[in-house]
């Protein structure tokens, strides 16, 4: 019954600086050989957003660490682990710790199959813990060119911690198109 829109940017300042609109991603450990291995990543910036007409907004500032290993041409694992304080209007703040896992299948040339689990940890919220997973496909048009549908699900229950549903969606079918210069 709700729909979103967005609009995303990044741009390397370096090949391991990322600036974006949402913050700042470090590359701190290239996969060593034929682009095969582990790479490792540190950002830091703007988490969420959540509104709430009694509580007053809460914004999410947060760090991570992130990682994927990549098994061969056709298969990389993707791993992480983050902090988020959310900076509350009314309320005393709160914040979560969160550790993702995830999957990246190459089916077949330029079809890739990923999907991803993340476990929340909060502290002073009504829930002590949430859950969100989601899947997707991504084809590779061209060089420079992505497009993909996805589907995510979360367990967080936005009205039961005092936020608005509005701008929320606890289950979220997608589709997007990136482009690279």
């Amino acid at each position: 019954d709700e729909w979103q829109g967005g609009i995303y940017a990044a741009y390397g300042i370096t090949e391991n600086i990322t600036i974006d609109t949402i913050g700042i991603r470090y590359r701190f450990m290239d996969r060593p050989r034929e682009n095969h291995g582990l790479e490792m990543t540190a950002g830091i910036g703007i988490r969420g957003a959540l509104e709430s007409r009694i509580n007053g907004d809460a914004l999410g500032i947060g760090a991570d660490v992130t990682g994927k290993y990549v098994f061969n041409d056709d298969m990389a694992v993707t791993f992480g682990i983050g902090y988020i304080h959310w900076d509350e209007d009314k309320l005393d703040d709160k914040r979560e710790f969160d550790y993702s896992i995830g999957f990246q299948k190459n089916l077949i040339e330029d079809l890739t199959f990923s999907a991803s689990y993340t476990y929340r940890d909060l502290d002073d919220f009504a829930q002590s813990s949430a859950y969100a997973y989601s899947a997707g496909l991504n084809y590779n048009v061209q060089r420079n060119v992505d497009v993909g549908v996805f589907y995510s699900k979360t367990d967080f229950e936005f009205e039961k911690n005092g936020y608005d549903i509005d701008d929320n969606l606890t289950d979220g079918y997608g589709l997007y198109v990136t482009y690279r210069f």
